[in-house]
């Protein structure tokens, strides 16, 4: 097994750690103070690239291992966590769900923009009375009308609106079906049943893409009886 890094590898390590100490660094501090996160750092990330690292170059990513994406975020991490952070769930969280489970459409509608860091990618787990185990969360997705309707609440936003980028669409971590009707009393939730409508991420009128989150404290009611907008 080979330990060293590629010729490749040491480069892009070496551009990320000289961005990361002239850009990340100066902002560092104030933003911290201020809690706020530097939207104009985030903003000068998705100019380098970075949030398209690990996506295939047909979706305007750099097509790059995991490894090389995960020293974008350490030599980040090494002068601002919350800056090194937003790129791992902007990336992760967000965008590798749509890559990995996501029809080709919705791959060009939500990953390409990420890619030329236009716009970021949210996601939804906490609950008032659920952090991270996701077994216990109570929004629930249901088919009707040939889409879905989310019912529940979420406490937290990771990325909400407030960071001043877009936010181009919220993945939100809901059961497909109440937890005492699956095998082990919980699930993960994010697979789709395997018949029926499949989940869709519909762009708006205007063709910006839309889901919004609730800023960080505040709950982010779900869907209610209002079926989702139809393509």
């Amino acid at each position: 097994m080979e330990f060293d890094l590629s010729p490749e590898q040491q480069e892009f390590r070496r551009t990320v750690r000289a961005f990361a100490e002239e850009v990340v660094r100066p902002a560092a501090e104030e933003a911290d103070r201020r809690e706020e996160l530097p939207t104009e750092v985030v903003r000068a990330m998705g100019e380098l690239g970075l949030f398209g690292v690990p996506f295939p170059e047909e979706l305007g990513g750099q097509g790059a291992d995991l490894l090389t994406f995960c020293l974008a975020v350490e030599e980040l991490g090494r002068v601002d966590q919350s800056v090194a952070v937003t790129l791992a769930a902007a990336v992760g969280l967000g965008g590798m769900p749509i890559l990995r489970y996501g029809t080709e459409e919705q791959r060009r509608t939500w990953l390409e923009p990420l890619c030329r860091g236009e716009a970021l990618l949210a996601f939804a787990l906490t609950e008032p009375d659920a952090g991270s185990d996701a077994a216990a969360i109570r929004t629930r997705a249901r088919p009707r009308d040939g889409g879905w309707v989310l019912e529940g609440e979420k406490a937290i936003i990771t990325i909400p609106p407030e960071s001043g980028s877009k936010v181009q669409l919220l993945t939100v971590r809901g059961l497909m079906k109440p937890k005492e009707d699956t095998e082990e009393g919980g699930g993960s939730g994010s697979e789709p049943p395997a018949e029926g409508p499949q989940p869709t991420a519909p762009p708006p009128a205007g063709g910006g893409p839309g889901f919004e989150g609730a800023p960080p404290g505040q709950p982010d009611e779900g869907g209610g009886d209002e079926p989702p907008p139809s393509d």
